[in-house]
């Protein structure tokens, strides 16, 4: 091997450089003897030896799944996540629907509208199960046009919402494996 040096002259410094080694043209390179530092492929001529890609094993040694590999192998701690994450989106849209037909009856009583209609029995049949246990916990006030407001449905609204969330967070709690870094 020889050693390059360069020299460049401005007007008032001469700087000398005798820091890079450079094989000549026709020998082979080792690859892991090769840093990134000033090999460009595009302007290197030199032959060189192939990089053979090794595989990567989709597990690690820990047990942990290894996201760099291309078949995206998924180990039980990652489908746990996921699995996780579906049953808490379900819970929420539980919830979410029951919220929903909570706040439609509230609205219906505010409005007085006529209890012998489809919809509105609809909505009153389909809440009657999950109000009853709030039924008779206060007294609804009712104006004289004949409009409720139900403070029960509202309590329940609120209580079906801190259920909710003690849920999720109960299932995150129990089943959610922390992974360390």
């Amino acid at each position: 091997m020889s050693w390059k040096s360069t020299t460049t002259q401005t007007e008032s410094t001469t700087n000398v450089q005798n820091d890079a080694q450079v094989p000549p043209p026709d020998q082979v390179v080792p690859a892991a003897s090769v840093g990134s530092a000033g090999m460009n492929a595009a302007t290197d001529n030199r032959p060189y030896e192939p990089v053979v890609p090794v595989p990567v094993p989709s597990v690690t040694a820990a047990g942990m799944a290894n996201v760099a590999t291309a078949d995206r192998t998924y180990q039980p701690d990652v489908r746990r996540s996921y699995n996780l994450t579906r049953i808490t989106q379900f819970v929420w849209l539980v919830a979410g629907v029951l919220e929903t037909l909570f706040g439609v009856r509230i609205i219906l009583k505010l409005l007085n509208a006529n209890p012998a209609a489809g919809f509105a029995q609809f909505i009153t049949n389909a809440t009657a199960p999950f109000l009853a246990p709030f039924t008779g916990l206060m007294n609804n006030p009712t104006a004289g046009n004949g409009s409720v407001l139900e403070i029960t449905t509202v309590i329940a609204m609120l209580v079906y919402a801190l259920l909710a969330w003690g849920i999720v967070k109960l299932l995150w709690i129990v089943f959610e494996r922390r992974i360390a870094r």
